[in-house]
């Protein structure tokens, strides 16, 4: 998350909480995975997980659209780091859950680990 949007949400009151990928994971089973009904929504989730340094913020809202997943990618030019950040916001309570990586690949696996998890049936 940057600056300019960690500002902003503290001035809304946005009370933010840095988690390990772990807790993440078990944030978006238990409000996005939990809850998808088309195949579609897999690939959505997946756009999420995918952010570039070029495109920006992507989000997605939650099927009740009372939590709102966003992420995105920073390629830092003054000593090269790639950094990601992705967090949920809860848009009732203000609470943003955010985990923060600079290697994404293990994050990225679990996501779709479970994601074919629920694919096969193996979770409902």
């Amino acid at each position: 998350m940057g600056i300019i949007e960690k500002t902003i949400l503290k001035k809304a009151g946005v009370e933010n909480i840095k988690v390990t990928k772990e807790e993440f994971i078990k944030k978006l089973d238990e409000i996005f995975l939990s809850k998808i009904t088309e195949e579609s929504d897999y690939d959505e989730i997946k756009k999420i997980i995918n952010p570039s340094a070029f495109k920006g913020i992507v989000s997605l809202s939650s099927k009740d659209e009372n939590y709102v997943m966003k992420s995105r990618t920073e390629l830092r030019r003054t000593i090269p780091i790639i950094r990601h950040w992705i967090y949920i916001q809860d848009l009732e309570t203000l609470t943003c859950y955010e985990y923060k990586a600079a290697m994404w690949g293990g994050f990225k696996k679990m996501v779709y680990d479970e994601i074919e998890a629920y694919r096969s049936g193996k979770k409902k």
